[in-house]
């Protein structure tokens, strides 16, 4: 049976339990002035005052974080208010760990644009001087379709005391609310909490994920889970999925490290390692059929000095190239258009292409789209309503070598 709130809480009736936790009970409701789902957080009795006070003050701060991708508050209880409670957004695709379901992991292909999306909330945050201090896949919500991904529970990981369930065994179970299974060396050492320290448990995470388990053996005991953290004596993430790439594998460890210094510099750095090294491929060479023979060319030329993939069929002119470039982009950094006035008009003047190469990706700096002109016609007119400072103009000796240097240098600038 639906229950509510009294007085002006009211408005918010309650419809069925979605979890409890050590902190809170997570109940889906209606909201009676809007119509809509919210979602309502109500803290249980026992939960320290002087912790909940301090929480609630600082949410009043927090609600300068205006920013897509970090969990908005709708409503809140006021100080001394008895039975105190948050009113959030409701995220109908649940949490990051719903990803895992029916997996034994996550490939980088569907989580690294969901982190894309965290690590730009965090580092908003960061910029306003406020660290998460509680980074979890539990606190990281996903909307429907298409899956978006927004970073919640600001403040939690500050103003709760960190506690685990420990079995008389002395083996832990795996923790629910505040918890030290994604926390930073200095965290647990010695209570210090720092972008650094977010960084560390976004890692975590996206090890977690991509593997199905943590660096460390959460049914050991607290004092060697701690160890392994703080010595960086963390199980290999190619150990752990032997799917992943070495570059993954080193981006992961780099981030994991115990020494603060040494992670990146931010969370965006951090996600595009990841995206860069997830990459099937360095350069994708695409070419509309009549330009197969310098395409083979090129290819012969670079595959040498970097991961090059040619397709002697996958790309000719038809009615799949719109999903065929998107694949070659979500497959490689840079993907390589050759083309020449032998090039099918239709081809020639494909709007979509022109999108690409134009940039108009929503983060351009993990993928180039450039189009090699392979002689004088198609550089002064060029296709796709572009222009030649778009792409790479071959000179009239047809040499391709130039061209293959400009594409080794580009590749250089992306990847670092």
């Amino acid at each position: 049976m639906a229950d509510s709130f009294q007085g002006r809480r009211s408005r918010y009736i309650q419809a069925a339990p979605l979890a409890s936790g050590r902190l809170s009970t997570i109940l889906l409701a209606r909201d009676e002035a809007t119509g809509g789902n919210v979602v309502l957080k109500r803290f249980h009795p026992y939960v320290h005052e002087e912790s909940l006070a301090s929480y609630f003050r600082e949410l009043a701060l927090l609600s300068s974080l205006d920013h897509p991708n970090i969990l908005a508050v709708l409503d809140r209880s006021v100080a001394d208010e008895p039975d105190p409670f948050l009113v959030l957004p409701y995220m109908e695709g649940g949490n990051l760990r719903s990803l895992l379901e029916g997996r034994s992991y996550c490939p980088p292909t569907v989580l690294v644009p969901l982190l894309r999306q965290v690590a730009a909330g965090i580092d908003h945050a960061h910029a306003a001087g406020i660290v998460h201090g509680d980074i979890k896949p539990e606190n990281v919500l996903l909307g429907g379709s298409p899956l978006g991904a927004r970073l919640a529970d600001f403040g939690v990981g500050r103003h709760f005391v960190v506690e685990d369930t420990v079995a008389t065994s002395t083996r832990v179970t795996r923790p629910q609310g505040v918890s030290s299974a994604y926390l930073s060396p200095e965290q647990l050492l010695k209570n210090e909490s720092s972008p650094r320290s977010d960084l560390y448990s976004l890692a975590l995470v996206a090890y977690e994920m991509l593997t199905g388990r943590l660096p460390f053996d959460l049914r050991a005991p607290l004092f060697l889970q701690l160890k392994a953290r703080v010595d960086g004596e963390l199980l290999p993430a190619r150990q752990a999925n032997g799917q992943l790439t070495e570059p993954v594998a080193v981006a992961l460890m780099r981030a994991l490290g115990a020494d603060p210094e040494g992670r990146p510099r931010s969370a965006a750095e951090f996600v595009r390692a990841l995206e860069v090294s997830a990459k099937r491929w360095d350069l994708f060479i695409a070419h509309a059929g009549a330009d197969l023979a310098s395409a083979r060319r090129l290819f012969e030329l670079l595959a040498p000095r970097a991961q090059a993939f040619l397709d002697d069929e996958r790309l000719r002119l038809g009615d799949n190239w719109d999903r065929e470039l998107a694949g070659a982009q979500r497959d490689s950094l840079v993907t390589v258009v050759v083309v020449s006035r032998q090039t099918e008009a239709a081809f020639y003047e494909r709007e979509e292409i022109a999108a690409a190469i134009r940039m108009t990706r929503t983060d351009p700096s993990s993928h180039r789209v450039v189009p090699v002109y392979l002689d004088a016609a198609s550089a002064a007119d060029p296709p796709y309503g572009l222009t030649v400072k778009h792409g790479v103009r071959v000179d009239d000796t047809g040499d391709l070598v130039p061209v293959a240097d400009r594409l080794v240098a580009l590749l250089a600038d992306l990847k670092t």
